[in-house]
């Protein structure tokens, strides 16, 4: 019990920082996102558990919720590995993701941070298990979501940051910024490669536009 509790308060803490987001929804979906462990503890608890909420005549909304909350989500493929009903349960809603990433931040009932999960399920799945990967992208979009929201918020913070770092001023109030290291070099390549992988995902017309663009030399478009 103590761990749902936490689990809605966590979710309402991450959904305050949106203007888009059903807060009731969120506080009573973490309230409610383990209680097919009343029946279960196996990996079944969240089938089960939206079972449970469908014969009591929930909001199908709830349902998702619940359903869809374990890790990131199952894939298909995972779904058919685990021996689940065949379907997909990846969180597809913003309330199913902060539910989902909440339960992800505690550790029992106590609060643990990103890493902390991150580390525990290459321990439990390997280290290149594709779950990691939807871990860290739904972390980065429930966290960094006001920072990509314009690119005036982008630049802003990669300065303060040190993520990029004064090189010289040129044109009046036109400043020149440096990758100041390899290390932030690859940390700012790894978090591109993110959202570009998740911006062409919802769009094959743009990404075969940039493609086109690539090969005909056309960095404008680009």
């Amino acid at each position: 019990i103590e761990h749902s509790k936490g689990v809605s308060r966590k979710a309402c803490e991450i959904a305050s920082n949106f203007d888009d987001v059903d807060m009731e929804l969120v506080r009573v979906g973490g309230l409610l996102h383990d209680i097919g462990r009343s029946k279960t503890n196996s990996i079944e608890h969240a089938v089960i558990g939206a079972q449970i909420l469908k014969e009591r005549g929930y909001p199908q909304e709830i349902i998702n919720i619940v359903e869809r909350h374990i890790g990131t989500g199952l894939t298909e493929e995972d779904a058919r590995q685990l021996g689940l009903p065949i379907k997909d349960y990846t969180p597809q809603t913003l309330e199913e993701k902060i539910v989902s990433h909440a339960d992800n931040l505690f550790n029992g009932a106590d609060e643990v941070d990103v890493d902390f999960t991150i580390n525990k399920w290459k321990r439990k799945l390997g280290e290149n298990h594709p779950s990691i990967e939807r871990i860290k992208e739904i972390h980065e979009e429930l966290t960094y979501r006001e920072l990509y929201s314009t690119i005036d918020n982008l630049w802003s913070t990669l300065v303060m940051t040190g993520y990029l770092t004064q090189k010289g001023i040129s044109d009046g109030n036109l400043y020149e910024l440096a990758i100041p290291n390899r290390e932030v070099r690859n940390i700012i390549m790894n978090r591109i490669m993110i959202r570009f992988k998740a911006e062409v995902n919802k769009d094959g017309d743009t990404l075969r536009k940039f493609c086109d663009a690539l090969s005909e030399g056309k960095p404008e478009v680009v």
